[in-house]
């Protein structure tokens, strides 16, 4: 069904290169996505996983916070520009994560990313924990809870194995 879907894909992106939707460019994108299908077979399953789950419902509010928050961050950066001595406090934050794979720790560090006055520098290969560099770190908890309030709704939205338990940090007594 995969399979089904990519080719559909890939005929609908070969049909809008063209000008205009014809019966021999519907065709021709067929033939041409049935010759990339064979050419580039998919990759064999990973042991112990597969991807991601997709749920919608999570995933709109991932995109409404993560537009939230990029409404505020873009503010404190304009603040922080126009008064530097008062704002900038820059610092690297490390953060534990609860993210299931790699994957998911890659998703919520390239979401940080997009966010400004914050930039991910470093991050465990298994994805338990990445570094930030921020701008304005007045406060280390505000700042933390920023990242793991995204984790959350990217866990929600797109961890298959459901959300985990406790952070790291809650873990310990």
């Amino acid at each position: 069904m995969r399979r089904l879907a990519l080719g559909a894909v890939l005929v609908v992106v070969w049909v809008l290169l063209w000008d205009d939707l014809t019966w021999g460019q519907a065709v021709a994108g067929a033939v041409v996505a049935a010759a990339l299908m064979l050419a580039l077979p998919s990759p064999p399953p990973r042991p112990g996983g597969g991807g991601l789950t997709f749920r919608p419902v999570p995933a709109l509010r991932l995109l409404a916070w993560f537009a939230w928050q990029f409404v505020l961050s873009n503010l404190s950066v304009a603040r922080a520009v126009l008064f530097p001595r008062r704002w900038v406090r820059t610092g690297v934050l490390h953060v534990e994560l609860r993210a299931t794979s790699p994957t998911l720790a890659a998703l919520v560090s390239n979401l940080t990313a997009l966010t400004p006055g914050m930039q991910p520098v470093d991050g465990r290969p298994d994805g338990s924990a990445i570094d930030i560099h921020v701008l304005s770190l007045l406060d280390e908890d505000a700042s933390r809870h920023v990242v793991q309030q995204l984790e959350d709704l990217v866990l929600a939205a797109f961890d298959p194995a459901g959300r985990p338990g406790p952070r790291p940090a809650e873990e310990q007594p």
